[in-house]
This record gives C-alpha cells, sequence and structure tokens, in this order.
C-alpha cells in the first residue's frame, strides 16, 4: 500500500472514532466494569481478527516481475477481505449483544456460511490464479 491509502486509512478510522466518541462516553457512564471489559475485548479481538487476513493475501497473491498482482489476484484478496471482516462483525455482534440475541447471531447459520464461503472462494481464486 502506499504512503497515501494508509493515511487516508488513519484519517478514516481518526474521523469515525470522534463522531463516535460522544455517544459511547454516555453508554459507558451506564454500564458496569464487566461490560466495559466486555466491550473493549471485543473490540480488540475484531481488530486481531481483521488484521490476521493480511499476512494470508500477501503470502498467496501471486506477482508479476513489476509487482503487480493480476486483476483474479486481486479480485480474490477482495473477497477475502470482505469475507473476513464480515465473520468479523458477526462475531463481534456475537459477543457484544446482551441476551435476549437473535437465533441467527447465535447459532453458526446462513451469515455464517455467506462469510466462510466468501473466504474459501477468495483463496480459492488466488490459489487456481497462483497453481493454475
Amino acid at each position: 500500500m502506499s504512503d497515501t491509502s494508509n493515511l487516508a486509512g488513519l484519517a478514516l478510522a481518526a474521523i469515525v472514532f470522534s463522531l463516535s466518541w460522544p455517544a459511547a462516553r454516555k453508554y459507558f457512564k451506564q454500564w458496569s466494569w464487566l461490560q466495559r471489559l466486555k466491550f473493549v475485548g471485543a473490540i480488540l479481538v475484531y481488530v486481531a481478527l481483521g488484521l490476521l487476513w493480511i499476512p494470508l493475501a500477501k503470502l498467496l497473491t501471486v506477482r508479476n516481475a513489476a509487482g503487480q498482482a493480476p486483476p483474479a489476484a486481486a479480485g480474490g484478496a477482495v473477497l477475502v477481505a470482505f469475507g473476513w471482516i464480515f465473520l468479523g462483525v458477526l462475531l463481534l455482534l456475537r459477543y457484544l449483544m446482551d441476551e435476549p440475541q437473535p437465533k441467527w447471531v447465535r447459532r453458526f447459520s446462513i451469515p455464517y456460511v455467506m462469510a466462510v464461503t466468501m473466504v474459501a472462494m477468495g483463496i480459492g481464486i488466488m490459489l487456481a490464479v497462483r497453481y493454475g
């Protein structure tokens, strides 16, 4: 990634954080220490899960002599990224929501299957480009 895209990502994160912080402060005062710990822990797990796909995509993506990935491999990497982030959001909902949780959050259901399928298809595309 270029420095511009890194700065754009940091700027976007700062904007989201600055817009959501006042609302979060209002609810933080009403939560017990266990709810606060659960919230912060879930966010940290989501960030860690969100960063895990990057080394996988970097290892599986084939590059040409100029260092660029072919369009199919880049498409597979994007599919892996979206599936991985979607799975992370589902897991974040599962661990942050209080009872009663909807059935689709509690059980391994269609949204989870869709996220895992997206990740598997993206890895399959990347492997087909690399070895096919």
